[in-house]
Order: structure tokens, then C-alpha cells, then sequence
């Protein structure tokens, strides 16, 4: 095909969007969309996610017309580029990307009828506006999903999953999930639509095509957009009863708006795993920020910290390692921890205990600040079965492993970051080595023998026999049989 327009928007090596126009092969310029017949192509981290086999021939990109997909990414370009958290109801086991989510909520929960179809209106609505699929539904594109995450934007993909809807049609990237910072997606969106169309217009001169330029050129992001970065429950509580806080938010946020692109304040931070209809559970979590320690962790914790994304795939593996090098530093080696309260006091860590009146949805919060004061609180009301010294290292593993300084871990808090921390409280209060010995003395993984790694490490069943199952000592089945004997409270 000869393209009369051919432009690639932003990076192959990160993310970048690829338009090229060109005759229609049958009919000449009968419509607006005839005019947009072209090639589209996708690119993430140097990953064509567009590219595809069909009938023993391969393209990269997808040959149609392309006015549908530039109208959906007009349509939903805000709330695609800001949503972040999932509709309101989240699915914990295997969660560890929006394609994961949406794979899983194939089929609802247990909910009444009423309720059910809520929820798959909610769901259905949620797709709309991430899914890339939902562009065109006469087109064959490929099951990508786009939602942010932090500063962050996550596209993930799964053509395994759901196929595409023609035959002999096999898109080459299976399945995957890469990271781009959210502000330069929003810039290749932008720019992608205002040139596009503005080709579009120009080649044309249709009214239409006209109009729909100019909405291109005044699309921008607004105050009130902060919405999309809290959950919904949560931002229509803010705004029917908090109205000085929302009018903070709005503030700060029209202040720092680029373009498409809505960055967090502190407070949208800390509220996006809270899902809650109570304006005092939104207080109790503000407030409970303002009690980050008054002085720097010490320099030997510092060098610890190495904030990065977690990785997708098996994100407890890090954790885990990453615990026995945190032990390798510390001298602590293969030996039981040291009480961790204390340790972290000794490290200037700033731990709150007591009641902040935290929801019980919320399990652990922690907070690093850029000076390097830190908060961590193990709330006494959560529903989570941790005690109280795996709950403190699972904050740890927030604290020096995350690239967010705010971690929210509890019932909504289900991604990758989560997992990895979550691996590293174990791992660091069970060194492999450690447990290996303990039950080698003993000869046998049974009630008594975990008794006693339990004693010896000071560790709950829970977090005890989920190292077993991690260090692949245990199958599933023994696990449940080994907590029901030891009472786990």
C-alpha cells in the first residue's frame, strides 16, 4: 500500500502508537472513515504487540479503518490514562496484571441478581475504557489492556486467553505485561491525536473530519479528573463529605495536570487501595500519614532501600531473594531474627502502635518520605491473620522495595508489589538454610517439627507453613492438613 501520511508517535523501545493512511482500495474518500483506511501499529518496550500471522503471512501492524480506534482513544483518553483503581470488586488469587483481573472476573462472584448485573455493568463499563479490543468491535485487534499504576501506565496483553475473532488470525505476543511512565504515554496519545486528525482534516476538508480535530486539540485533562486515581466508592464519598479536602485535591491537581496526565497528590497517594462509603475511615488514613517519624532511617537501612517495579511473573521470587541479601548485610545470616520492633526502632523506623482507626480492610501501611523519615503501622483491627513481627516485615519489604513511598496492603492491595513484600516478611524472618536445618534435625515436615521452626523463628502457622509451600517442602494439601493441626489463631 502507498500511505499519502505515515507518522510513528513516541518510542519503539517504550511505548509508541504508529498511523499510516492510505487509499481505500475500493471505494475513494465515500465517508469519513473511508479517508482514515490505513495501518496501525503498537509498540511497547520494543515488543510489536500488533504484530500477527495470518494464513501463513505476517504484519506487524493491522490494515482498516483507523477513525474508530483515534475516536476511542479521544473518548477515553482521560480516564484511560488516569483510572487506577479496578471496579468494585477485586479477586485476590492470581492477580498479577488488569488482563489477569479481567480473565478472572469471567465469572462473577455469589451476588444477587440485582447485584450481579451491577457488577458486570461496572465491569463491562471499566473494559470500555481500557481495553483495547473495545476500539472496534468490526476490527481484529489484539487483547490489550492499559491502567495506571502510580506514576506509571501498565500494558498488559493476553492473546492466549481470548484469541482474536478471526480465523487463522494468531497475534505473535502471547501474553505479557511492561511498565511505561504514564506522562509519556499521555504525551504520545495527545500528540498521535491532534496530527492524525488534523491529516485527516486536511486531506478531506469533510466537516466532520474538521469537528473532530478540533475536539482533538481541546482535549485536555481537568481538576476534577483526580477522580480517576481513588476509587469510585471512595471519590463520591470525598465529594458528598469532604468538600475542603476535594477542593484541596482539585487545587493541587489543576496545578500539576500535563496534558492527559493527572499526578498523584499525597493524599490521592494514599487513598487509591481504599475502597470505603465512610468519610472518617478517609480521615483515619490521612491522618495516620502525619505520623511518619521525625528523623532519618539510619544510613546502613538506607543503603538497603532499592525502590523498582515488581516484575509480573512469580514477583514473590524477589521478595524472597531480596530477604536473604537484607539478611547477608545485617550479619543476621541463617539465625532468627532479632526482635523486629526493636531492630527497626534501633534503625530510627518510625513505628506507630496503638489504634489509628484504620478500616479493617487495611492490614499494614507504610510511608517513606523523600528525606527518608518513615511510618509503619500493623493496625490491630485488620481481618489479617499475620502477626504482628510478620506484619512488621512485610512493611519493610514495602519500605525498601517499592517505588510508590505509600503502601496500603490489605484486601484491595493484591498486585505484584504486595506479593513481592509480602514474600520478603517471610522469607526474612525464615531463612531457607535455616528451616532446611531445622527440619533436617527432625526428619520429618509434621505438626511437632513445624512446632518447633515456629518457636525457634517465632513465626504464626500461617506465615510458617507458607514458607513450606514456597520452598516447594509442602504440597497445598499438607499445608491446609499441617494448619488445621496447629490451630492457627
Amino acid at each position: 500500500m502507498t500511505f499519502w501520511y505515515q507518522r510513528q508517535f513516541g518510542d519503539r523501545t517504550a511505548i509508541a502508537l504508529c498511523f499510516a493512511f492510505g487509499p481505500y482500495p475500493t471505494v475513494s474518500n465515500r465517508s469519513a472513515r473511508d479517508v482514515s483506511w490505513g495501518n496501525f501499529e503498537l509498540w511497547v518496550h520494543g515488543k510489536c504487540l500488533t504484530a500477527s500471522n495470518q494464513n501463513n503471512e505476517s504484519a506487524q501492524g493491522i490494515d482498516w479503518y483507523l477513525l474508530p480506534i483515534l475516536e476511542w482513544f479521544l473518548d477515553v483518553g482521560v480516564r484511560l490514562i488516569n483510572e487506577e483503581p479496578l471496579p468494585t470488586i477485586a479477586f485476590q488469587g492470581g492477580v498479577r496484571d488488569a488482563c489477569s483481573w479481567f480473565d478472572a472476573t469471567m465469572r462473577p462472584p455469589l451476588l444477587s441478581e440485582h447485584d450481579e448485573e451491577t457488577w458486570f455493568l461496572s465491569r463491562s463499563e471499566w473494559r470500555q475504557h481500557h481495553a483495547l479490543r473495545r476500539a472496534a468491535e468490526d476490527l481484529a485487534l489484539p487483547n490489550v489492556v492499559f491502567r495506571r499504576l502510580g506514576d506509571d501506565l501498565e500494558v498488559s496483553w493476553d492473546n492466549e486467553t481470548l484469541s482474536a475473532s478471526r480465523p487463522n488470525l494468531h497475534f505473535q505476543q502471547l501474553r505479557g505485561r511492561e511498565l511505561v511512565p504514564a506522562r509519556d504515554f499521555a504525551d504520545v496519545v495527545t500528540a498521535a491525536l491532534r496530527e492524525t486528525s488534523l491529516a485527516l482534516a486536511a486531506r478531506s476538508r469533510m466537516e466532520s473530519l474538521v469537528e473532530f480535530h478540533e475536539r482533538c486539540q481541546a482535549l485536555l485533562a481537568t481538576g476534577d479528573d483526580w477522580r480517576w486515581l481513588v476509587p469510585n466508592p471512595t471519590a463520591t464519598t470525598m465529594l458528598d463529605h469532604t468538600p475542603e479536602l476535594v477542593e484541596q485535591i482539585r487545587a493541587s491537581a489543576t496545578r500539576s495536570i500535563q496534558g492527559l496526565y493527572v499526578p498523584h497528590t499525597p493524599e490521592t497517594n494514599a487513598l487509591r487501595f481504599l475502597q470505603t462509603r465512610s468519610a472518617e475511615d478517609i480521615r483515619s488514613l490521612l491522618d495516620a500519614t502525619q505520623h511518619v517519624g521525625g528523623h532519618p532511617i539510619r544510613k546502613k537501612l538506607q543503603s538497603l532501600c532499592h525502590p523498582r517495579p515488581a516484575q509480573a511473573e512469580r514477583p514473590w521470587d524477589e521478595g524472597n531473594e531480596f530477604a536473604e541479601v537484607v539478611r547477608h548485610s545485617l550479619g543476621w545470616e541463617q539465625d532468627s531474627t532479632p526482635d523486629l520492633r526493636r531492630w527497626l526502632t534501633s534503625q530510627r523506623v518510625g513505628i506507630v502502635a496503638g489504634d489509628l482507626r484504620l478500616p479493617e480492610s487495611i492490614a499494614v501501611l507504610s510511608y517513606r518520605t523523600e528525606d527518608s523519615r518513615t511510618l509503619i503501622h500493623v493496625n490491630p483491627r485488620s481481618k489479617s491473620r499475620m502477626r504482628s513481627e510478620i506484619g512488621l516485615a512485610t512493611a519493610l519489604g514495602h519500605l525498601l522495595l517499592d517505588v510508590n513511598p505509600i503502601a496500603v496492603d490489605g484486601e484491595l492491595e493484591h498486585w505484584p508489589t504486595a506479593a513481592r513484600a509480602r514474600a520478603f516478611g517471610i522469607a526474612l524472618m525464615l531463612p531457607e538454610d535455616g528451616v532446611r536445618e531445622s527440619l533436617r534435625q527432625h526428619g520429618a515436615v509434621d505438626p511437632y517439627s513445624v512446632s518447633v521452626l515456629m518457636k525457634a523463628f517465632r513465626t504464626s502457622p500461617i506465615a510458617t507453613t507458607q514458607r513450606l509451600l514456597n520452598l516447594g517442602l509442602i504440597s497445598e494439601d499438607q499445608r491446609l492438613d499441617l494448619l488445621g493441626a496447629l490451630h492457627p489463631t
